[in-house]
């Protein structure tokens, strides 16, 4: 049975290691015509390599291109849903055991919206995965240092990636924010500061991250003429210096 993360109870991981990487895999659309494959294997390759590499399946796993949905024209997705899910399950198999919960996106939602049929409880069930049942917090414990997180896969499609995560940032106290969905891609620290426990104070960074694609330049979006974005990935690192972000992209 797949274990239910509620958001109101949060999810906890504990390591037994000094360091941590946290990947950040979102708005993947297996199925889709410009599904970068050859990108998605990269990522898992580099994931299996790291003893300490931990992942985060942010939504839109699948296309999930639905008859009378939107952009639902057979020339922009090459398989059905269950093949999506197949193909899904294929690619990530191997690196099961460091993904920590996957969450759906507005594409992986459309079958439920439709016919209560929620395609990513069956892949988490299929993967031994949990799923985290919308957005929310986060906290990677490491020997010696904490790092909460507050994330979701995000819904605005606003050109201005900031806008969305300034508003996690006024209702979740954490150190690192992410969203997907509008498949831009950057990792921004905000410094700030704060009163330390030696009454003198010190600086803070807080990380704003849109966690990219792997979709490359789809049909829909040259015909809207949406901003073209890069592919890729953020990567969150915790260990004995603190919290860094990198973004990996073609």
């Amino acid at each position: 049975m797949t274990e239910i993360i509620n958001p109101e109870d949060g999810f906890t991981c504990k390591l037994n290691a000094m360091s941590v990487e946290v990947h950040i895999l979102s708005d993947i659309h297996v199925g889709a015509k410009k599904f970068h494959k050859k990108l998605l294997l990269s990522a898992v390759e580099r994931i299996k390599r790291k003893r300490n590499a931990r992942v985060i399946l942010n939504g839109d796993l699948f296309d999930n291109t639905i008859p009378g949905g939107p952009y639902s024209a057979r020339d922009q997705y090459e398989q059905r849903m269950e093949q999506q899910v197949i193909q899904a399950r294929d690619l990530l198999f191997p690196i099961r055991k460091k993904i920590l919960f996957a969450r759906s996106g507005n594409h992986d939602s459309r079958t439920q919206k439709r016919a209560e049929f929620n395609s990513m409880i069956i892949f988490c069930d299929m993967m031994g995965i949990p799923y985290y049942d919308g957005p929310g917090f986060t906290r990677i414990n490491v020997t010696g240092k904490t790092m909460v997180l507050a994330g979701g896969h995000g819904k605005s499609g606003s050109q201005n990636g900031n806008l969305e995560l300034e508003r996690y940032r006024r209702i979740y106290d954490a150190d690192v924010y992410y969203l997907g969905h509008n498949h831009q891609l950057f990792a921004n620290p905000v410094p700030g500061l704060y009163l330390g426990s030696d009454g003198k104070e010190h600086l803070k960074e807080q990380w704003l991250i849109r966690a990219g694609s792997f979709l490359r330049y789809a049909d829909y979006a040259r015909e809207g003429a949406y901003q073209p974005q890069r592919c890729g990935w953020p990567t969150i690192h915790l260990g004995p210096e603190g919290i860094t972000c990198t973004v990996r992209s073609t």
